[in-house]
């Protein structure tokens, strides 16, 4: 295996162990993974990821077009990312969306 297919390999097991909910030690039983083989590639990543620093990108937004909305319509909100969707129609659900965006930030 190259070393840029064991950095992959390596970033999905961590990603899938941060989704699972698990504490590491049991997502490592659980995957037959050595504890110690989890925590030596979760700091060489971190350090990759240091090593690169902070990437920008230039974004451009186009003007949204205006949209003729129905008096009685509700509002809504869509959040597409890959091949997921989440609608939110409640404005009393924002705030959650909020922190839950935040914290997929902090997990990918």
């Amino acid at each position: 295996m190259s070393k840029t297919d064991s950095i992959e390999l390596w970033k999905s097991r961590i990603q899938s162990s941060k989704l699972s909910g698990l504490k590491v030690n049991d997502w490592c039983e659980q995957n037959s993974i050595s504890r110690d083989s989890y925590y030596y590639w979760y700091h060489k990543l971190k350090d990759i990821k240091e090593e690169q620093g902070d990437v920008f990108a230039e974004v451009m937004f186009e003007p949204a077009p205006i949209i003729q909305v129905e008096k009685d319509a509700k509002p809504e909100i869509l959040i597409t990312w890959k091949d997921f969707s989440i609608s939110i129609t409640d404005q009393h659900a924002i705030p959650m969306v909020a922190e839950l965006l935040c914290r997929l930030e902090k997990q990918c």
